[in-house]
Order: structure tokens, then sequence, then C-alpha cells
């Protein structure tokens, strides 16, 4: 009986049975939460793997930590590396194929085709590049001066423009 009631507990367990939003862990009925058995959101939250002294809740009403992250890219033919026209099939026909990006890709992607959004990341609380690194595979450690520098002169209403015409 001790054992069925046990393998019951683990079935139930294994759905989370979690009432709350964006909740990990099991039966919390909180928003928020990562754990067992909470009933009202945390007053803190973590990122980049420290406590910041703020709910999750003012946290994200003060913090956009939201990133359209692209799913696929069309490959032209021409484009297309002699490795894909083997491995793909019908390439030929429609001309180039439509390429799944991989997690850590389309985090880099996203990164270099939206290059007004990365202030609102580097200036994150708690801010870590190796964090940031190790889970989007973006490296923001490299050239930090001029990073720093750029943010700086942004953050002071100057508009940046490389040598190309093109505007940062």
């Amino acid at each position: 009986m001790i054992t069925k009631i046990i393998k019951l507990i683990k079935k139930r367990m294994d759905k989370k049975n979690n009432t709350g939003i964006e909740n990990s862990g099991n039966w919390n009925s909180g928003d928020r939460n990562s754990g067992y058995f909470n009933s009202n959101e945390p007053d803190k939250v973590r990122v980049f793997n420290k406590w910041i002294d703020m709910t999750p809740s003012e946290f994200l009403e003060k913090y956009n930590v939201y990133a359209d992250l692209p799913l696929t890219r069309w490959i032209d033919k021409d484009d297309m590396s002699s490795e894909e026209k083997k491995s793909v099939i019908g390439w030929e026909t429609m001309g180039g194929y439509l390429k799944t990006l991989e997690y850590k890709e389309a985090c880099r992607v996203w990164w270099q085709e939206n290059q007004d959004d990365h202030e609102r990341f580097l200036s994150l609380p708690g801010f870590d590049a190796d964090i940031f690194f190790e889970i989007t595979s973006i490296d923001t450690r490299t050239n930090s001066a001029e990073q720093e520098a750029i943010a700086l002169l942004k953050k002071n209403g100057y508009k940046i423009v490389r040598e190309s015409g093109e505007q940062k």
C-alpha cells in the first residue's frame, strides 16, 4: 500500500501541480516560484545567479528581457555549403532551404540583428558576461571598454556612427 502511495505521489509530482504562473518545482500556488509548496511570490529574484532585492514582478515591470529569437532562416542556394547541398533534399527545386536554428545560434543571430537592444541586457542588475555567454553563446566580454564607452555616449544622447556610415 505504501509503495502505491509513493508511486502515486511521484506520478503527481511529475505533473508539477502548480496553479500559479511561471513556476518551476512542484505544488506552488503563488506566481514565479521555484521550489515546493509556495503560496506567494518570492520577495527577491535571481538574475545571473545573484539575488536581486526586488520581486520577480517588480523586475519584469522595470526590465524588458524579451528577445524574439528567430527559429529558422532561409538559406539561399548560393549561400549553401557543399555539406548542406549534400544533406538537404530538394534544395535545387526550392532554390535553397529553411534552416532550423539551434538555441544558441538563434541567440547569436538575434543579437547581431538587434544591436539597439544590447544595452537593455547589458544593463540588467547583476549582469555577468560569463554567465550570459554560457547561456546564449553571445560573448560580450570582448571590447568591453568600447561597449562601456558606447553605452555611456548613448545614455547621454549621442548617436554612434561607424566609418561605413551605419548608425549604431
